[in-house]
């Protein structure tokens, strides 16, 4: 293990590199055996585009996963950084992010060990997507089982961006089976939206009447923050079909606010004046938009005398 006062002289070599030595300052810190040096580096690649590094990054990423990679690489420091900086270069690469996807790292916790390895196997998800579309659905349906809930979140956006029916597929079933972590469920929504946005407004519009509340609001903020016009008639249908449901009413408003488009400005435009208590939800909800003299004028103009002291107060800068 390098001494601190070393660590220290290789970190501000690092800091103080300028564009002429950057390359090789980056290359000789990701050679040193320090994690803390090698993730600073990797940050430094990533942050300034540096391709030349990928190799170096490559390099350091297998040395840590050499025997004793908890003595190596404690909490897995470096090989994080180095997995992200190298997603953020767009390296492709199947063989690289299929062993990340496999790996584990068990360390002593209180009562017991942890793996903190999920958050290589999440990025190493997006990137083997991203390097191998074809074949990558196989791998990646059995990172959506990962016992770690940000591994499952990220194969839902990876397998979405896949763009196969078989990967449309796989999102609908993860969905309708749902998960003990429900933005793994939110997940699969906003990637059907995302990619497949032919048939999967209604789909995930299906969610909003759901047991869970949670579940609810994943699927009303996905659908109003995809700005698909047909899943703004959804969001606005189940409004007109909630009027003995005030709880599933507001996170619906909450969900067209997300949109901001001029469709769903109509749709709560029109809702503001149906009642008192949901002018009054429409005016909260679209506070987000404060700043935005547009939109405040919009809004202010369909202000009525009763909901004056509500907009007052939720659109004051």
């Amino acid at each position: 293990m390098a001494s601190s006062s070393k660590i220290e002289d290789q970190l501000s070599a690092l800091k103080e590199s300028n564009e002429q030595d950057r390359d090789s300052q980056i290359a000789t810190a990701l050679s040193t055996r320090s994690n803390v040096v090698i993730s600073q580096a990797a940050q430094l690649a990533a942050h300034h585009r540096c391709h030349a590094s990928i190799p170096h990054l490559v390099a350091a990423f297998q040395r840590l996963m050499l025997p004793d990679p908890v003595k190596r690489d404690k909490g897995c420091l470096g090989k994080i950084a180095i997995i992200n900086a190298l997603f953020d270069l767009d390296f492709a690469d199947e063989e690289f992010y299929g062993e990340a996807l496999r790996y584990e790292q068990f360390e002593a916790v209180w009562g017991g060990k942890e793996d903190v390895a999920s958050e290589i196997r999440a990025t190493a998800a997006l990137g083997f997507a991203a390097s191998n579309p074809w074949r990558a659905i196989f791998r990646l349906i059995e990172a959506l089982n990962d016992p770690d809930a940000q591994v499952r979140v990220a194969a839902a956006k990876a397998i979405g961006s896949l763009g196969t029916d078989a990967a449309e597929a796989v999102l609908r079933q993860k969905a309708l089976a749902g998960d003990t972590v429900p933005d793994v469920v939110g997940e699969c929504f906003t990637a059907l939206l995302d990619s497949y946005a032919d048939g999967s407004p209604e789909f995930v519009a299906g969610f909003l009447n759901d047991e869970q509340g949670m579940i609810r609001d994943l699927a009303a903020f996905a659908l109003g923050s995809s700005k698909i016009p047909s899943a703004i008639d959804e969001l606005k249908r189940c409004w007109d079909e909630a009027a003995f449901r005030p709880d599933l009413q507001g996170t619906l408003i909450q969900g067209l606010a997300l949109a901001c488009t001029e469709h769903a400005f109509q749709a709560l435009f029109e809702i503001m004046a149906h009642d008192s208590d949901s002018e009054k939800q429409v005016i909260r909800a679209l506070a987000i938009y404060r700043h935005d003299d547009r939109i405040r004028q919009d809004v202010e103009s369909r202000v009525s005398p009763n909901s004056r002291a509500v907009f007052d107060e939720e659109w004051a800068d």
